[in-house]
């Protein structure tokens, strides 16, 4: 079928009602609404015929398939809703409709109601999400404001942290001297603790004292003199008591030497303490036979006695000449016990024997004093290990 484009000369633009239908419902119809919509409202001739123009106005390597049969038309509008889709939107020409009343109508007859709903669902979704995440424009307003006011803000003064951390706050001007330990400095010369230790016996004749070039601290007790003095020689004063001192050192201590001081003294104390060794002994005795057996050691005179038990015993190093017979003698000459003896068959050829031996279990203390047992013989409690078919059957078979 041949059809003629009807085409602008200047411009990318081709009059048809159908394609210009598909071009401009492709976006927000799906295409199962818009192939129920053209289907019933253009004919299968109309159909094949805009068919064909879109494949002669684009330029496409995709071939052109001629549909027959029934449902024609449908698969024609799949062909080119199929080629609206895979074409760039670019090279596709304009599709305009000359005749406007062949555009059919969009109505809720062909419009997808369970795609309508989803797509109403997911609006509803997206808006409450909105609503939730983003914030009105006068608190983000308001927040802005803040943080403008913070950058604005002064500096909260912080530069004598360290000196507050340490304590150096709490000292006095004069405790901060470089001088020696427990002397104030003075700029006339005498320390301020001496006036208030003057006693009644002092004279109170005072030394004019002037020119003077060397200064001199009070130490241990002695009397603040001047050298290189231009007047007369200055009368001595009185000395003073050795109960008095010109300085109290222990006053000139801080709060805070005093109890370090004190600390430490006490630190010692508890060292000597500590080299004295203090013996600790539990006054509660532990009873470890609290649930311990006891056997009954009294002559039988009744038919009230213990069950004869047996529990195996293992000897070795016995030696090869030993018979079976005379190791039941020996113990029975013992212990007065008659015994059964089992002997072991060893894998490995070896310069001794190894036997099994029954005793009574209310006895087994008596055969496992070493004091039983001949010189060299090793004794045990019998271990039973993982059997290994007739070769431990044969190991204890016991010796006739």
């Amino acid at each position: 079928m041949t059809t003629t484009i009807v085409k602008c000369a200047n411009c990318n633009i081709v009059i048809s009602e159908l394609l210009a239908f598909i071009q401009n419902k492709i976006q927000v119809m799906d295409e199962e609404s818009i192939r129920r919509i053209c289907s019933n409202s253009f004919s299968a001739e109309e159909v094949a015929e805009a068919k064909n123009l879109l494949f002669e106005s684009i330029p496409t390597t995709v071939r052109r398939v001629t549909r027959k049969g029934e449902g024609k038309s449908i698969r024609d509008l799949e062909d080119i809703i199929c080629l609206f889709k895979e074409t760039d939107p670019d090279i596709t020409p304009i599709f305009v409709a000359r005749n406007l009343n062949k555009l059919p109508p969009v109505t809720f007859d062909y419009v997808d109601a369970s795609k309508l709903l989803k797509d109403i669902n997911l609006l509803q979704r997206d808006l409450k999400l909105v609503q939730d995440t983003y914030v009105p424009k006068n608190e983000f307003s308001q927040l802005k404001t803040e943080l403008e006011n913070l950058k604005t803000a002064s500096l909260v003064n912080n530069f004598n942290i360290n000196l507050r951390r340490r304590g150096a706050f709490m000292l006095n001007e004069s405790e901060v001297d470089s001088g020696p330990m427990g002397i104030h400095f003075s700029e006339n010369g005498e320390s301020p603790d001496t006036e208030k230790q003057k006693s009644p016996n002092i004279s109170k004749k005072a030394v004019e004292l002037k020119n003077c070039t060397k200064r001199s601290m009070l130490t241990d007790g002695a009397v603040p003199t001047r050298s290189n003095c231009n007047d007369s020689p200055s009368q001595p004063l009185p000395e003073l008591p050795l109960s008095m001192r010109a300085i109290d050192v222990g006053d000139q201590l801080s709060a805070t030497t005093k109890k370090d001081v004190q600390q430490t003294s006490v630190s010692e104390e508890n060292v000597k303490k500590g080299n004295e060794w203090i013996i600790v002994t539990n006054k509660r005795k532990k009873n470890s036979n609290r649930y311990g057996n006891k056997i009954g050691s009294a002559i039988q005179t009744s038919n009230f006695k213990s069950a004869d038990l047996k529990v195996p015993i293992f000897i070795t190093n016995v030696h090869k000449d030993t018979k079976p017979e005379s190791i039941s003698e020996y113990v029975y000459k013992q212990t007065n016990e008659k015994i059964s003896l089992i002997k072991i068959s060893q894998r490995k050829e070896r310069g001794y024997n190894a036997f099994k031996i029954f005793v009574p279990r209310h006895k087994l203390y008596m055969f496992l004093n070493e004091k039983l047992w001949p010189e060299g013989i090793i004794f045990r409690r019998f271990v039973n290990f993982i059997s290994h078919g007739n070769q431990e059957a044969e190991a204890n078979k016991p010796v006739s």
